[in-house]
């Protein structure tokens, strides 16, 4: 297998909101960084509420792209939970990222499981 660049990598993170809080503007620095150092990067939330700024501003500002998910909420939903997974999952085909990174309960275990589904 050949060997990639890290100007060919393509890096999803997957985080379930963007609201106020560590998490999210830990992951959104993350993404910052990473498409200022040479990394395709695709940003994947659920909607999000009250966001501490705009995220689409800011992806567009530091160059990643941001995609929602609304059907990928916090709390418990079997049905909404499924749609997002095979939402996650067709992204995933469309964006093919080589590393996947995961924050929070819902987003981590449907990013993963979507992961391994490509």
């Amino acid at each position: 297998m050949p060997r990639l660049t890290k100007d060919s990598k393509r890096v999803a993170l997957v985080i379930t909101r963007l609201d106020r809080g560590g998490s999210a503007e830990l992951t959104m620095q993350l993404a910052a960084g990473l498409s200022q150092n040479g990394y395709t990067v695709l940003l994947i939330s659920g909607k999000t509420v009250e966001p501490f700024w705009d995220p689409v501003q800011y992806a567009h500002d530091n160059n990643f792209s941001l995609q929602y998910v609304n059907s990928l909420i916090r709390s418990l939903h079997p049905i909404r939970d499924i749609v997002a997974l095979i939402q996650i999952v067709n992204i995933f085909r469309k964006f093919r990222p080589d590393i996947l990174h995961t924050n929070s309960s819902k987003a981590g275990l449907l990013g993963r499981l979507a992961g391994h589904l490509c």
